[in-house]
């Protein structure tokens, strides 16, 4: 209780004493007497220290920006003498908490409420403020405690990535997902679960038997997509969009690989790399790959990244996608 509060509380019964002496007043007497007995009361039940109170995430948390999450957690006194509080109230702003328990009595509880995550990271410990206080709440204590957690808030998802693939180099997305050509390898009876469109019907009609035609497929090479972290305001943006593409595309022929710091590089990122990332101003030079594509995602093309493609190796296929782009606006590819 602040001190102002506690000025105000003491002035006011001060007050009503001085008036039912001064007066001789029954009705001031009463007051005083009720008055009296209500701050004392009060002062019992708020006696306990409120650090004897402990607040636990039920469970671990993993979730996304902008994706509503239910956050359970549990509250118990470990004071062995059974305590009472009127009304306990739990509060962090960060997870829009806000829950009021009337009536604890020094038993495990369990409350739950949504949330949902405005900010990526990862945090392995919070400050939940503690509140005890009466009915009314005319006295009350305060406690903030640090409540130990493993709380994981990835990129944003985007739903919908088949756009993005568009704005890959056309022989880009050819050695990362395949290809079919137009150049027929060879004939073959038709089979159960092929596909109907290939059907040679004007052989199929002098062979008195379904024939297919099959064709010539471009075997996809490795491609590696690397995350140029460098600070920009679509920074978030750009990593979300770079997350999605983690997320959705699969393919044995493509790995992922974050920039960390000037000189780090995470080769193999887990979920909780991507809630962990900051931004930096020089994310350092672009790693030695042994695959032949590299596609670089980033907020915003710099010279000094653009002068790190110049020189890197001929022998690569490399293009830099940035946000710009993704509007609409600009490629940058070197072949």
């Amino acid at each position: 209780m602040t001190s102002i509060r506690k000025g105000i509380i003491f002035l006011g019964y001060a007050f009503i004493f001085i008036y039912a002496v001064t007066f001789d007043s029954e009705l001031g007497w009463l007051v005083f007497i009720f008055l009296t007995i209500f701050l004392l009361v009060n002062g019992l039940l708020l006696i306990d220290s409120l650090k004897n109170i402990q607040v636990t995430f039920a469970q671990e948390l993993v979730s996304s920006v902008n994706e509503m999450k239910r956050v359970t957690l549990r509250v118990k006194s470990k004071n062995l003498n059974h305590r009472f509080y009127p009304l306990l109230s739990l509060k962090n702003e960060g997870l829009d908490l806000n829950q009021v328990i009337p009536l604890f009595y020094s038993k495990n509880k369990e409350i739950s409420f949504d949330w949902l995550p405005q900010k990526r990271g990862y945090y392995e410990s919070v400050e939940i403020e503690v509140r005890s206080s009466d009915f009314f709440g005319v006295l009350y204590k305060t406690h903030v405690q640090t409540v130990e957690c493993s709380v994981c808030i990835l990129p944003k998802q985007e739903k919908d990535i088949s756009g993005l693939l568009h704005l890959i180099e056309p022989s880009i997305r050819k050695n990362l997902f395949g290809d079919t050509n137009f150049n027929l390898e060879r004939l073959r009876v038709y089979q159960l679960g092929d596909s109907v469109k290939q059907i040679d019907w004007k052989t199929s009609s002098k062979k008195q038997q379904l024939i297919l035609k099959e064709y010539e497929t471009y075997q996809p090479t490795k491609t590696v997509f690397i995350f140029y972290g460098v600070k920009s305001f679509y920074f978030e943006r750009m990593l979300s969009v770079y997350f999605s593409l983690f997320q959705q595309v699969e393919s044995q022929f493509c790995r992922f690989v974050l920039m960390e710091s000037e000189g780090k590089v995470i080769e193999r990122p887990e979920l909780e790399d991507f809630a962990k990332l900051e931004k930096i101003e020089n994310p350092g030079k672009i790693p030695e790959v042994t695959e032949s594509t590299i596609l670089i995602f980033t907020p915003e093309k710099t010279k000094r990244l653009l002068k790190e493609i110049d020189t890197y190796d001929n022998q690569k296929i490399i293009q830099v996608i940035d946000f710009q782009m993704i509007e609409g606006e600009e490629v940058y590819a070197k072949n």
